[in-house]
């Protein structure tokens, strides 16, 4: 092999490690304009493995596509790429092709499938496999299920096993972790006929997870040979229980750091919203990958204005889809559909999540009909696919497109079952509801508070509280969901008793208090009420300032109502809703001044709904 043929060869393994997309370009480039190499099919595979790994599966499949005669590694790569890039039935097509298939082939194909949650599909193909299983097969069997948390399939295989490697038993002793039975993975360790670091490693986030933090430390201080590995591992397990003091004095002990550190430092900072502090450490990196870039874009969008988390976006030095999919999540909890829905067109490449995320866009601007168009339009799915969909329709309460879904669904999960127990509840249908909760194989504190809510919306309070009292783990959303169930009876007494004996208060604890008063006709107290939440710091939201302006309309309070919406845009950063602009054109109306209301409904940023239009034509028969 020529020089310059190892160092394009090392560059092209280089790129894909690192995923630099720009860098892969150029180098490919480099072998196009060299006649000596244009035609190598040992680089040209290394391209086609290298766009994979940087998630640029087209140029993979042109690469592949140039060379003359794909030899077996060819085949192979090119099948490993489609499945990199989420794209099973591509990956199922090149191995159809394929006259070279061998085991190779064989175990990539599983993973593709594997990859993408497709368990059902992955089995049928490891059963398939035509000559003696290898133990790579059984391994990537297991840990599929393992991922999944199919626990006991993946037990069932490891226990089938005739010939098992390191791997094998680390893919069980995660599986166990995860399971939630740290027992059962303590004594798998120790049964191990060998341990390797990724063995500890196994053990020691099975700890972790666990959150026993002082036997993970004594498993670390015990691991005869520690990997970089071994010190994130140890660093996300106190990260995991913010214990930032022990973190950064552990990250601060590391004997090298590599990129996966650094970055869980960052994602650290952002998790805890601390924006400054992830851009000090950012700005700190010697060496940044897109991951690193994303962390802090994704903080941006989740604490600044869209403006400036598109300047970041801007400044980025490459995308990749979590780019493209943070950016599409940006716009559409911003309210700006249309740029959500351009960059989700633009997208040379989509995965699962991003049409996932632009399924949830829809779903939160309540357009349905786009939702459906889309979820038709997927060439794939999976179970989180199936719940965004159900949960849209459940939310707009069209039950026959809800109920339909659920039906249709090859598997439910927790979120499934939770889902449609609240498309019954928001249509009033607390037996049908109590009914889908009974049925449920499982239940956790979103389905308890959900059935809490039911029985809540319905005025059937002492249902409601029997159920909350009977709960073991009682989350912050159930016992709102009972405060509201107080507020909307116009039991004022009561609201407040329960609301001075909640162990926990959030935003919609102080609102749901705050309509309290309004249900109860006293708006007064409902005025006075916001002081309190000044005094406690409780920081205003869209549902606040609804609140507040319908008090403002009830009791004729025009300044008020005016200085209020002005505030909630200039003091607050919050845009009026529709909800705002009908409320603030209905206190306009009220108070004599129609061409005022008239004005405002024309000129909104919406499209006047009933209500809007209701309230403008009520205030002409007032006056």
């Amino acid at each position: 092999m020529s020089v310059e043929r190892e160092e394009l060869a090392a560059l092209l393994r280089t790129c894909g490690i690192a995923r630099d997309l720009g860098q892969a370009r150029r180098h490919h480039a480099r072998i196009l304009s060299s006649s000596s190499h244009r035609s190598d099919r040992f680089l040209l595979n290394l391209a086609v493995q290298m766009y994979g790994r940087c998630g640029d599966l087209q140029s993979a499949k042109e690469v592949f596509n140039s060379i003359a005669q794909p030899n077996a590694f060819s085949w192979n790569i090119m099948i490993s790429a489609c499945a990199q890039n989420g794209r099973a039935e591509d990956a199922m097509l090149a191995f159809q092709k394929n006259p070279h298939k061998n085991q190779v082939s064989w175990n990539a194909l599983i993973t593709a499938f594997a990859e993408n949650s497709n368990l059902h599909a992955a089995r049928e193909i490891f059963e398939r496999i035509p000559e003696l299983r290898s133990v790579l097969s059984w391994n990537i069997m297991i840990s599929a299920y393992a991922r999944c948390g199919q626990f006991f399939q993946a037990k069932d295989l490891f226990d089938r096993m005739e010939i098992r490697d390191t791997v094998s038993w680390n893919i069980m002793i995660q599986a166990y972790s995860n399971f939630g039975d740290l027992s059962g993975a303590e004594q798998l360790f120790r049964s191990m006929p060998d341990r390797d670091t990724g063995s500890w490693n196994s053990i020691l986030t099975a700890y972790a997870i666990s959150g026993h933090l002082e036997k993970a430390k004594q498993t670390f201080d015990r691991t005869p040979e520690r990997d970089l590995i071994t010190w994130n591992t140890m660093i996300a397990a106190f990260l995991r229980y913010n214990d930032m003091d022990n973190a950064i004095t552990m990250f601060q002990r590391m004997p090298r750091l590599d990129l996966v550190t650094w970055n869980a430092m960052v994602q650290a900072f952002t998790r805890n919203g601390h924006l400054e502090s992830a851009k000090r450490i950012f700005n700190t990196m010697l060496e940044r990958d897109i991951v690193s870039w994303n962390l802090i874009l994704q903080l941006y969008s989740q604490t600044l204005k869209i403006s400036k988390t598109r300047q970041w976006f801007d400044s980025m030095p490459e995308h990749n889809t979590a780019s493209l999919t943070i950016m599409l999540t940006a716009y559409a909890a911003d309210g700006h559909l249309r740029q959500a829905r351009n960059v989700f067109d633009c997208m040379p490449d989509r995965r699962l999540v991003t049409w996932n995320a632009m399924m949830a866009a829809y779903v939160n601007s309540k357009d349905q009909a786009s939702l459906l168009d889309l979820f038709l339009e997927m060439p794939q799915r999976d179970i989180a696919s199936w719940n965004v969909a159900l949960q849209g329709f459940a939310q707009a309460r069209h039950l026959e497109h809800a109920f339909g879904i659920f039906h249709e669904m090859p598997e439910w999960d927790i979120v499934s079952w939770t889902a449609l127990l609240g498309a019954y509840a928001l249509a009033a249908m607390v037996e049908e509801a109590r009914a889908v909760f009974d049925q449920m194989p499982e239940h956790d504190t979103i389905s308890w508070s959900a059935m809490v809510g039911a029985y809540a919306s319905s005025g059937m309070i002492a249902h409601a509280k029997r159920l909350h009292d009977l709960m073991l783990d009682r989350s912050l959303a159930s016992w709102n969901a009972m405060l509201a169930a107080y507020a909307q009876t116009g039991a004022l007494l009561e609201s407040r008793r329960f609301f001075d004996s909640m162990p926990e208060l959030d935003e919609i604890s102080w609102n749901s208090m705050l309509a309290a008063f309004v249900y109860a006709g006293n708006g007064g107290c409902a005025l006075e009420f916001l002081q309190e939440l000044a005094v406690n710091a409780v920081s205003a939201n869209g549902k606040t300032f609804a609140t507040v302006l319908c008090v403002c309309d009830h009791i004729g309070l025009l300044k008020r109502g005016r200085r209020e919406f002005s505030r909630m845009l200039f003091d607050y950063a919050i845009h009026p809703n529709i909800e705002h602009f009908g409320s603030m054109a209905d206190i306009l109306g009220r108070s004599g001044m129609l061409s005022d209301a008239k004005e405002l409904v024309y000129t909104m940023p919406y499209q006047p709904d009933i209500v809007s239009w209701g309230s403008l034509f009520g205030t002409c028969k007032i006056l």
